[in-house]
């Protein structure tokens, strides 16, 4: 029978083989070691699989019969031997004798349902929530969903009937990200007419419904207000609530799905700031920043003099990338800290229209980009000190 296991912390999903159970079944594999903090976990997206194997949530297979344990981070690079995602924390495992308490639930019913978003918050909780859902590639729509509650760490689950007499579609879930008792469904009728939330600030014990007036495809919890919420919508609108999602204002259109950032503590000066990639009306892309507060067409501005690629920005921590090509020529920017933005000087042998992706920021100045050379296509890594010069 397949597995899914739940020791995930991130938002990736794997492809799925197929379908070989009759129910879903769930297995949940919380490992100690001794003089070690215990392994945590964050919400996660798994899909079925067949075999034996557990794949974590970057598609890493856990190690099954080989000390038997199965924890996040395989295969991520050496750090701190306490880093449970190290090879030296690892090679600890072998050497340490190693504590399971594991159990499995079959959730009924779910047969057909290829997903599984899993959430536990790993701060003294005993809560779990899964949602199974069947996700539909060629529509790329979830045409049935299930969601499960656990109380007493995975050894046993209850489905949730969230409007009794009235079949709902829940395509996501969002945790608030410094209060993980709040937690908002995504949801809808079957056939889509009607949209809504689903509001819960105690883990799921219990849910209020909030009608929507439009689609909503992704929220943005605020990172330090936790009732501060951005929703998406694919009409490329815009929202902002600040009661978790009770009320809704628009706050701007043409906006670039997951090019929006909220302020950033410590170098933004106001937390109700919103960074965001928007289309004007000549068709260009802008960089522009608003407050949630006022964020009409009059109201933003501009922070980058010109126009920019389309999906190009990317707000990280003191760093702000964009994109700008003319012809057949691209040219790098970057701004630290808020300050003017500066062309980015890559190596001479860099392609002009090489690849380049913003691999680490750190708060040493240091930004390390990953680019592709003229020599076969050869990847190569390029690192900035604090001249910002590739």
């Amino acid at each position: 029978m397949s597995a899914i296991g739940l020791m995930a912390r991130s938002m990736v999903s794997l492809r799925p083989k197929g379908i070989v159970s009759a129910h879903l079944c769930l297995a949940v594999v919380i490992a100690w070691m001794s003089l070690m903090r215990p392994v945590l976990c964050d919400s996660g997206v798994l899909h079925r699989s067949d075999g034996d194997r557990l794949l974590d949530s970057r598609g890493a297979v856990g190690i099954d019969g080989v000390d038997g344990v199965f924890g996040p981070g395989l295969g991520e690079n050496d750090g701190d031997a306490g880093d449970v995602g190290s090879p030296r924390f690892r090679r600890a495992l072998s050497q340490e004798k190693v504590s399971l308490l594991s159990s499995s639930f079959v959730l009924k019913g779910d047969a057909t349902h290829n997903q599984a978003m899993v959430h536990w918050t790993g701060e003294n909780s005993s809560v779990i929530l899964i949602l199974t859902k069947y996700y539909h590639g060629d529509s790329s729509k979830v045409l049935e969903s299930s969601l499960w509650r656990s109380s007493d760490y995975g050894t046993t689950y209850s489905k949730l009937n969230l409007m009794p007499g009235t079949t709902i579609v829940v395509s996501n879930f969002y945790i608030c990200p410094i209060n993980k008792k709040k937690v908002i469904l995504v949801s809808s009728s079957i056939n889509e007419r009607d949209q809504m939330l689903f509001i819960s600030t105690d883990e799921g014990s219990s849910f209020q419904r909030q009608p929507l007036s439009f689609t909503a495809e992704t929220l943005l919890f605020h990172p330090k207000e936790e009732d501060k919420v951005l929703a998406y919508c694919k009409e490329g609108k815009l929202y902002v609530s600040t009661d978790l999602g009770r009320k809704w204002t628009l706050m701007q259109e043409r906006v670039t799905k997951d090019r929006i950032y909220w302020s950033v503590a410590g170098v933004d000066v106001d937390p109700d700031l919103v960074h965001m990639e928007m289309q004007d009306t000549s068709g260009g892309y802008l960089y522009v920043t608003c407050l949630i507060q006022n964020c009409s067409d009059k109201m933003v501005t501009a922070q980058f003099l010109g126009k920019i690629d389309h999906n190009s920005l990317s707000v990280q921590d003191d760093y702000i990338f964009v994109k700008v090509t003319t012809g057949n020529r691209t040219k790098h920017y970057v701004s630290y800290r808020r300050n003017e933005f500066v062309q980015m000087r890559f190596p001479k042998y860099a392609l002009p229209k090489a690849s380049y992706v913003v691999a680490e920021c750190s708060p040493n100045f240091t930004v390390t980009q990953i680019c592709f050379t003229a020599k076969k296509n050869m990847p190569a890594i390029v690192t900035s000190a604090s001249t910002l010069q590739c």
